[in-house]
């Protein structure tokens, strides 16, 4: 798994923990963004080892059964459809660069 990758893991692992609406539309569309973004970046999404990942994290069977679905989706081309659109900060993305390129460090 590349460093990108799990910064957004991490991400969306703390959306997860501190979501007082676990499960709600706006979380799974953070999520399936947040992978698409990462899959247009060249990015491998290996849906073993961001499920053994989400294992280690403590995520339910359902989350990471939705997760891999959502991969599945992305890396083959299919929609993975975006409900609401994720209000991120103007340097959301590139703080994630940079995290990941501190943790190669």
């Amino acid at each position: 798994m590349t460093p990108l990758v799990e910064v957004v893991l991490k991400r969306i692992n703390l959306r997860m923990s501190t979501s007082v609406m676990i499960g709600h539309p706006a979380d799974e569309s953070f999520i399936k963004y947040l992978l698409k973004w990462l899959h247009q970046h060249n990015e491998v999404l290996n849906v073993e080892e961001i499920a053994q990942w989400a294992i280690k994290n403590h995520w339910s069977e359902r989350e990471i059964k939705n997760i891999a679905y959502w991969i599945k989706l992305i890396v083959e081309g299919k929609q993975a459809r975006i409900k609401y659109i994720p209000l991120f900060a103007e340097n959301y993305f590139s703080d994630l660069l940079v995290e990941a390129r501190n943790s190669q460090l």
